[in-house]
Formats: structure tokens, sequence, C-alpha cells
């Protein structure tokens, strides 16, 4: 079993940041500022960073399959990725997927009309985005996103999955291991 990567104080205020940013962005009159601020702690740069740590898979029961691809292929690639077959016991797996949760510092969600109407993962959505991590989006088909309230935008995987996942690698691996990648 691979050990999880260590967390430094740096990440953990960064999160915090993200977090109270977040929250104030919530406020009706928030100042347009904020985006940018939150936008500074949303780069490829932290986006790596919290790769590096592990990675957490939000999806709909439904797409299980492709989850389980993506979370082979970040496997494959040296990342720590966690995919959980979602259990018949909600309790039980919504237990068990919240001490993940706390310790990924990215989410990568797979975004289908099905994981709309999953209110379970939709709160673990929420929650990642309340304890400040990162949530990188992949749209499996076209549907309407703008309740999610996206911060990144969304790679799109129904267009090309080929394509889809090689972004997902670039978006997370660091630009020398992208250069090695493109070499081979």
């Amino acid at each position: 079993m691979e050990s999880q990567r260590s967390v430094n104080s740096t990440d953990v205020s960064i999160e915090r940041r993200r977090a109270l940013l977040r929250r104030a962005l919530m406020t009706p009159s928030a100042d347009p500022r904020l985006v940018k601020a939150l936008a500074k702690v949303l780069t490829p740069l932290h986006i790596q960073r919290a790769a590096h740590n592990s990675i957490y898979i939000g999806y709909s029961r439904d797409d299980g399959t492709r989850a389980l691809e993506i979370h082979l292929v970040l496997r494959a690639n040296g990342f720590i990725s966690h995919f959980d077959e979602l259990e018949n016991d909600l309790s039980a797996w919504q237990a068990g997927t919240s001490t993940v949760l706390k310790k990924c510092q990215l989410m990568v969600l797979l975004i289908s009309h099905r994981l709309l109407a999953d209110k379970p993962v939709l709160r673990q959505y929420g929650d990642m985005l309340a304890l400040g991590k990162i949530v990188l989006p992949v749209l499996l088909e076209p549907c309407d996103t703008r309740d999610l309230r996206l911060e990144l935008p969304p790679i799109h995987w129904y267009e090309n999955s080929a394509l889809a996942i090689e972004t997902l690698l670039a978006t997370l691996k660091p630009q020398e291991d992208v250069l090695s990648l493109a070499l081979r």
C-alpha cells in the first residue's frame, strides 16, 4: 500500500486561504478583487503540488467505469489516486470517504447529468471547497455547470477522451515531466 506523501504547513495555509476566500465570495457584497485573490492560489503550480500529495476522484455511481479508467491512468503515471467503489450502505461509504477527503488536496470531479443529481457526491464537492482543496472538473458530457460555480475550466472528456487524459496529465504533472512524456 502506498503511503500518503507528507503535507507541509505551506500547503495547509494555502488551503486555509482558499477556504476563507471562497467563504467571503459567497456573501452578496463580496469584493470583486477576491476572485483575483482566489485565482492566485489556484495556479498551475498549486494544482501540481496538490496532485503530488494525493487525488480523490469524485463521480456518480453510473460513471464508475470512467472513474476507474482515470484512476488507473493516474496510478500508472505515479499519482496517489483514491477511487472508491461505492458501497450499497450509504452511511458506511460517507464515513470512509470523509477521512480520504480531508487527506487529499485535489479532487478530480467527473461531471455528468448523473452527478448533478447525486446529492452525496455534490456534498463531497462542497466539503472539498470548504476545506480549501482544489477541484479539477472533467466534463464527461455536455451539461449546465453554472450551479457548481467552477473555479477552473473543465477538461472536456466527451470531445476526445484520449486528449482529455493528456490534458489531465499535463495539468497535474510539473512541466519537465510533460516534456519527457512528449519525447517518448
